[in-house]
């Protein structure tokens, strides 16, 4: 699906959203032909996150902790989150989308947030018990690119790791990590 599309896509289910209000977890289950959702259907209700922030160096430089909610739309061949936390100090909400596409073996996610005002749409593939997504900084000028891994724990924990490159993918530093625990 090309960006536009794709663009077209996240802009109609946040207008059904803010029309007839998120799917309560439940209500829809993803489909039995789509197993990959089924996989991360634990996904569906309320979390507690704890989110470490670190240096270019490695270094822990900020702690910071938020919720997130997480809904089945679209009847169930969506699922949605929605984060409240703060980044620098700030508050922050951000809107996520994963779909899952059969006939590529594809996962995307579409994610934007209230501090940056940008709209990533990341490409990623389920390997070893996880969704790891892709993107390349959207600037130009820029040879970073970002990794985002979700990686399942339990049933009542996940994590997510945000790491980036500067060296297109040859290696990798820890630049965010965020805990989910089940409320």
């Amino acid at each position: 699906m090309n960006r536009p599309s794709l663009l077209r896509h996240l802009v109609v289910a946040v207008l059904w959203i803010s029309l007839t209000g998120p799917v309560m977890a439940g209500k829809d289950a993803p489909p039995a032909s789509l197993p990959e959702l089924e996989r991360w259907g634990f996904l569906a209700g309320s979390w507690d996150l704890k989110s470490t922030r670190y240096s270019f160096e490695g270094e822990a430089i900020e702690e910071n902790s938020g919720t997130a909610r997480f809904a089945w739309t679209m009847k169930g061949l969506r699922l949605q989150e929605l984060q409240s936390t703060t980044l620098a100090g700030r508050e922050m909400e951000v809107l996520n989308i994963f779909m899952f596409h059969p006939e590529r073996r594809e996962w995307e996610l579409a994610r934007t947030d209230s501090l940056h005002h940008a709209f990533n749409v990341l490409r990623g593939e389920e390997s070893d018990g996880a969704i790891v997504f892709f993107a390349r900084n959207p600037s130009p000028n820029s040879d970073l690119s970002r990794r985002w891994t979700y990686k399942k724990i339990s049933n009542d924990r996940f994590s997510l790791l945000l790491e980036f490159s500067e060296d297109q993918g040859k290696t990798w530093f820890r630049r965010n990590e965020t805990f989910y625990t089940r409320r």
